[in-house]
């Protein structure tokens, strides 16, 4: 009787331990979707295959590459190959967007002439080109010269868009009448560009001349003075020479503004600037290389309120000024704004008293390629 019942406990203490490990090891068994799952199957196949057609986007939408896949292929080290069947679904994916890879990526030719602003030719220019295409991803560059007459010419180039851009030493880009875009593809415009060997884009540059040495509100990386001010309209005197204020200088500055705090709320504001002995000259020229002889007015003066039309909260102007007796003339920009506790003064001036505001030429070193040479950036 005792052997039999020990029996009977030895068997349910070792039942106990046998039926944890064997629930251990059914859950930790892989699901598999197989052949007896043929919805989950298509699920995971569709996922998988939206993913390639949403960077792709034969659809028409913008063409992005997403930071997690960017991260996945950049220095992961990861070379897992991919598996039979993701293989041909990723060859039948290309073979689908071929018709609409052919509409975005367009043959790519251009025909340029480069002329100073007289209309002469300018000879050994350099022309940029930069072309995009958007599978893969990816802007190639190259880099020509003009002849003799000015003239360029590109071809067997592939893509959707193309850069352009002229320089040349000694040369100013005329970037107010020089276009540098063009579309090839009838996706982004329904009036693509059409290349006419017959009738070459003209693009201009203005001949530098020699210069001067000038005064400027530059210091360090800064271009620009930043002057502060009362908000009750105290005045404020700036010495423009000094590039500081002060009892004494040439620019007298008035504002009436807000409290930071309140100007969401603010119903009016108002700025003004003065030169006793001299004034202003609103302009909107590109080249601002000579100053006007006359016309200064001694003022200029700002008034808005939130009520009426013309209602602004920042004001941003052009100048040319003139000051002292001998007569002195620079430029002057204006860069103030409702919440602003003071102004954003750039200027330069001619100190030998004349008109003439050209500065002398500063080349920031760059980087250019060779004629001929192309270049593929990701």
């Amino acid at each position: 009787m005792k052997a039999r019942t020990y029996i009977i406990v030895f068997c349910l203490l070792l039942s106990v331990p046998l039926s944890l490990w064997v629930a251990r090891s059914y859950k930790s068994k892989p699901t598999e979707v197989g052949p007896e799952f043929p919805e989950e199957a298509e699920t995971l196949t569709s996922a998988s295959n939206q993913m390639s057609r949403d960077n792709l986007s034969p659809s028409g939408k913008k063409a992005e590459t997403s930071s997690l896949q960017r991260g996945s292929t950049a220095g992961s080290g990861n070379t897992e190959k991919k598996a039979p069947g993701e293989k041909l679904e990723a060859e039948a994916a290309a073979e689908r967007i071929k018709p609409w890879l052919q509409q975005v990526h367009r043959p790519i030719s251009f025909y340029g002439k480069v002329l100073d602003e007289k209309g002469l030719p300018i000879p050994s220019a350099n022309v940029e080109l930069h072309y995009n295409q958007v599978h893969p991803e990816r802007t190639i560059g190259t880099n020509l010269t003009t002849d003799t007459e000015g003239l360029f010419a590109f071809q067997g180039g592939e893509g959707s868009t193309l850069g352009v851009q002229v320089s040349k030493e000694g040369y100013y880009p005329i970037t107010r009448s020089n276009r540098t875009s063009f579309v090839y593809t009838p996706l982004l415009d329904p009036n693509p560009f059409s290349p006419d060997p017959n009738n070459p884009v003209k693009f201009y540059l203005k001949k530098r001349g020699p210069g001067v040495d000038l005064i400027t509100s530059a210091f360090g990386v800064n271009a620009d003075f930043r002057v502060q001010a009362p908000l009750d309209g105290t005045p404020i005197v700036v010495n423009l020479l000094e590039r500081k204020v002060g009892v004494a200088g040439q620019l007298v500055i008035r504002q009436q503004k807000p409290e930071y705090s309140k100007i969401k709320s603010a119903t009016e504001w108002s700025f003004m600037m003065e030169i006793a002995d001299g004034g202003f000259v609103e302009h909107d020229d590109e080249f601002p290389i000579e100053a006007p002889e006359s016309g200064y007015q001694k003022s200029v003066s700002f008034r808005f309120v939130r009520v009426e039309p013309g209602w602004r909260t920042f004001i941003n102007k052009q100048y040319y000024i003139a000051f002292g007796n001998p007569k002195r003339f620079g430029t002057l920009s204006l860069d103030t704004r409702i919440g602003m506790d003071g102004a954003r003064l750039q200027y330069i001036i001619n100190p030998d008293g004349s008109r003439y505001l050209e500065g002398k030429e500063y080349r920031e070193p760059t980087r250019v390629l060779p004629p001929g040479v192309t270049e593929t950036r990701p």
